[in-house]
């Protein structure tokens, strides 16, 4: 079984330059040889592990046994990553797959970093979703990871009310302060507002804006089921091939990571 690692970018998650994919050679033979499946119809579907990566080994023991597989990418990733010890969280076996594409879901239970007194971080329980599309191409499987953690506050059933409610009030009181602000710049200009004046109140309005940003983004978490992207990773991999997705801080010293195996047919 091939290991490797990968390595995307994102807004909501800290990870590290992507690493360039293992090209496949291309089948050649003659006419009268049956052709290789294609890469998709050689795996028997996706084996996704949840671990958490520290610095330092933590005080709860692991309840699953890091697999074989995702054992030798983390290790093959050890110039990249600062982790020298990993937790399993939680693993899933998603079967497939059918055609030229499939795609695959499900839950997983992770953890989520609280900041706690003296830079320390307290790991509580945090379930997450990922979604995994998977397609054949010349070069290998193209695959695409998303994992999501599931806010329980976000999802009760009154917080999208709750939501819009607050976000239709911070627009109202937003469009106030921009009149006023409008008002303050015109007596600046003709000397009847000082300058720290003026500044004072660009800087209220700067402050509601980031306001009306932050609920708006509560009530879409809301509309979505409470779900905030973790992990959007897309890569090409080989059948039997372990890639070490990327990770997300929790904070201090600690970090959460995924690994997605392509199991091939005829392995267990």
């Amino acid at each position: 079984m091939r290991v490797r690692s990968t390595f995307v970018a994102g807004a909501l998650f800290v990870l590290f330059g992507s690493l360039p994919a293992t090209a496949q050679t291309p089948f050649q033979g003659g006419s009268n040889q049956k052709p290789q499946p294609r890469p998709m119809e050689r795996i028997q579907g996706f084996h996704v592990v949840l671990v958490v990566g520290e610095t330092q080994a933590g005080a709860a023991p692991s309840s699953q046994q890091l697999p074989e597989g995702a054992a030798r990418a983390l290790n093959d990733m050890r110039e990249f990553l600062p982790y020298k010890h990993y937790r399993v969280l939680d693993a899933q076996w998603s079967s497939c797959c059918s055609g030229l594409a499939s795609r695959v879901s499900g839950r997983l239970q992770g953890v989520l970093g609280i900041p706690g007194p003296d830079d320390t971080v307290k790991l509580v329980d945090r379930p997450y979703a990922f979604r995994l599309t998977a397609s054949s191409t010349a070069s290998g499987i193209a695959t695409r990871f998303v994992l999501a953690a599931q806010d329980a506050r976000a999802a009760h059933s009154g917080d999208h009310a709750e939501a819009e409610r607050l976000l239709k009030n911070a627009k109202e009181d937003l469009a106030t302060m921009e009149l006023r602000l409008s008002q303050v710049r015109g007596r600046a200009q003709v000397g009847t507002a000082t300058p720290l004046e003026l500044r004072e109140m660009e800087d209220r309005f700067t402050q509601m804006q980031r306001e009306v940003e932050a609920l708006q983004a509560r009530m879409e978490r809301a509309e979505t089921g409470g779900e905030a992207g973790v992990m959007d990773s897309s890569f090409t991999m080989a059948p039997g091939e372990t890639v070490v997705v990327g990770t997300s801080r929790l904070g201090g010293d600690k970090a959460l990571i995924a690994v997605v195996t392509a199991v091939p047919k005829g392995q267990k």
